[in-house]
């Protein structure tokens, strides 16, 4: 199973939100390899989504990544 999901992540890119603690953007594409990409954020420990400024740096990680791949978000 595990394998299937590593298989399916199309981008992982790191986003430091304070010293070494941050979060993760994933892109993620079906395992078949057909249909859309799909975005999910993965916070380290102590990390609150919640936060304001920690949300918006999550959000620029997504548009930077999006643009990587040249898609728009």
């Amino acid at each position: 199973m595990r394998e299937r999901v590593t298989a399916s992540v199309v981008l992982q890119r790191r986003v430091v939100v304070e010293g070494k603690r941050g979060l993760f953007v994933i892109a993620r594409r079906p395992p078949d390899g057909a249909g859309e990409i799909t975005w999910a954020y993965e916070f380290d420990r102590g990390v609150d989504p919640a936060d304001p400024a920690v949300a918006e740096m999550a959000e620029r990680g997504l548009r930077a990544a999006a643009d990587e791949l040249g898609l728009s978000i």
